[in-house]
C-alpha cells in the first residue's frame, strides 16, 4: 500500500510538470505570435484603395479626395496611431519580450547556484523594464515621453546591467575556482593516496590522453 501511494505521487508531480510544460509551450507561442501580429492586418484600408481608384479614374476631384482622405485618416487612428497595423507594429515584439521576461523570472527560482540565480533574476528584470517601458509608450495618451524619462530609463537599465555583469563575471570566477580545486582534488590527493603503484602510470596516461581529448581539441 505504501508503494501504491508512492506511486500515486509521483504520477500526480508528472502530471502537474506535463500540464505546467504544456502552459508554458502554448504560453511562448502566443509570446511569439504577438510581435508578428501586424502582419495579418492589411497596410492599405479597402476604403483607401476605392478612394485612391476613384481619383485615378477621374470620379472624383483632387479636393473632395483631400477631403475624404482626412475623413478617412481620422477614422482608422488607433491609440494614437495612424491605424491598427501600425499599433500592432509597435506593441508587437514588446509583448514578445514581455513574455519571455516573465518565463526567465520564473525560470530562474528552479536554479540552485545563488550567484547564478541573482544574475539570471537581474537579467529578468532588465527584459521585463524594456518590454513595459515600450508597451506603456505604445499606450501612452500623449505623443511622447518626457525627455527627462528617456535618460532616467537609460540610467536604471545601465545600473540594473552593472549589476548582473558583475554577477554573471562573479559566478565564473567561483566556477573556475571550484574547477581549479576539483583537478587539485583529482590530480594530487587522489593520486598519492588511493591508486595502487601499479596503477599510476596508467592513471597519468589516461588522464593526459583525456585532457587532450576534451580540451586541447576543443
Amino acid at each position: 500500500m505504501k508503494n501504491q501511494g508512492t506511486g500515486t505521487k509521483a504520477s500526480t508531480k508528472i502530471n502537474k510538470n506535463n500540464i505546467r510544460a504544456f502552459f508554458i509551450v502554448l504560453a511562448s507561442l502566443i509570446g511569439a505570435i504577438a510581435a508578428f501580429v501586424h502582419i495579418f492586418f492589411p497596410k492599405y484600408s479597402s476604403e483607401y484603395l476605392l478612394l485612391k481608384d476613384s481619383l485615378r479614374e477621374g470620379l472624383i476631384t483632387q479636393e473632395l479626395f483631400n477631403i475624404k482622405m482626412e475623413q478617412l485618416k481620422e477614422s482608422e487612428k488607433f491609440i494614437g496611431f495612424s491605424n491598427i497595423r501600425k499599433f500592432w507594429f509597435a506593441i508587437g515584439k514588446p509583448i514578445t519580450m514581455l513574455y519571455y521576461g516573465f518565463l526567465l523570472a520564473y525560470v530562474t527560482s528552479y536554479i540552485n547556484d545563488r550567484t547564478l540565480k541573482k544574475a539570471m533574476y537581474i537579467s529578468s528584470m532588465i527584459l521585463l523594464l524594456i518590454s513595459i517601458y515600450f508597451v506603456t509608450w505604445t499606450l501612452w495618451y500623449r505623443q511622447d515621453f518626457p525627455e527627462n524619462l528617456y535618460y532616467i530609463t537609460i540610467g536604471v537599465i545601465s545600473v540594473v546591467s552593472a549589476f548582473a555583469s558583475y554577477y554573471l563575471i562573479s559566478h565564473r570566477n567561483n566556477l573556475a575556482i571550484k574547477i581549479q580545486y576539483l583537478v587539485n582534488f583529482i590530480s594530487k590527493k587522489i593520486y598519492t593516496r588511493y591508486i595502487a603503484d601499479q596503477d599510476k602510470k596508467e592513471f597519468v596516461n589516461e588522464s593526459l590522453q583525456l585532457y587532450k581529448e576534451k580540451i586541447l581539441d576543443e
